[in-house]
C-alpha cells in the first residue's frame, strides 16, 4: 500500500489541512484510468496553530510506519515557501516535494526548490474528471469529510485573463 500525501498549509485565515490518499488497481480501466483514489487519512487544523506546531503535528503523522514510502507534497504558494524551508530542516518525511500552484500552461520541476509548479488548471481539471468518474472516495466518518464533500461540490475553475 502507498500513500500519496497532500497538504495545504495555512495558520490564521485558512486552515492547514493534510489528506493521505491510496491509489487501488481497478480489474478493469474505467475511461482510461487504471486506478481508483481512495481518502484513507484526512485531518483540518484549528485555526491559529502556529507553524511550528503545526510541523511537529505534521511530522508526528507521517512518521507513522503507513507512510513509510509515502510521497508528501505540500502547497508552497504564498507564505509557504519558509513553512517548507522549516519542514524541510526538521525532516518532517524524506518524500517532501513542494508544489507552487500556477496560472502556467505546464507542470514544470523546478531545479531551486526542487519541487514542482502546476497549473492550477491542471488540478482542478483533474480533480473534477476523477470526480466525475466516480473515482474518488473517502469514508463519511472521517475527520473533516462532509466539508470536504462540500468543498468538493462547489468547485469550480475561475478563468482570468492575462495581463500580458
Amino acid at each position: 500500500m502507498q500513500f500519496f500525501n497532500g497538504i495545504d498549509l495555512g495558520e490564521s485565515g485558512n486552515h492547514t489541512a493534510h489528506a493521505a490518499i491510496e491509489r487501488v488497481k481497478l480489474p478493469v480501466p474505467k475511461i482510461r484510468q487504471k486506478y481508483r483514489y481512495v481518502v484513507r487519512f484526512l485531518e483540518e487544523f484549528e485555526l491559529g496553530i502556529h507553524y511550528p506546531e503545526q510541523i511537529d503535528r505534521l511530522k508526528e503523522t507521517l512518521s507513522h510506519d503507513a507512510f513509510a514510502n509515502a510521497r508528501v507534497g505540500a502547497d508552497y504558494t504564498g507564505v509557504g515557501r519558509p513553512v517548507i524551508q522549516m519542514m524541510r530542516k526538521q525532516k518532517v518525511h524524506p518524500g517532501l516535494v513542494p508544489i507552487l500552484i500556477t496560472g502556467g500552461n505546464a507542470a514544470t520541476w523546478d531545479k531551486e526548490s526542487q519541487g514542482w509548479h502546476v497549473p492550477k488548471r491542471d488540478l482542478v481539471g483533474t480533480l473534477q474528471i476523477l470526480l466525475q468518474a466516480d473515482l474518488i472516495a473517502w469514508h463519511e466518518r472521517l475527520p473533516a469529510a462532509r466539508k470536504l464533500e462540500k468543498q468538493l461540490q462547489n468547485f469550480k475553475v475561475r478563468i482570468t485573463k492575462s495581463k500580458n
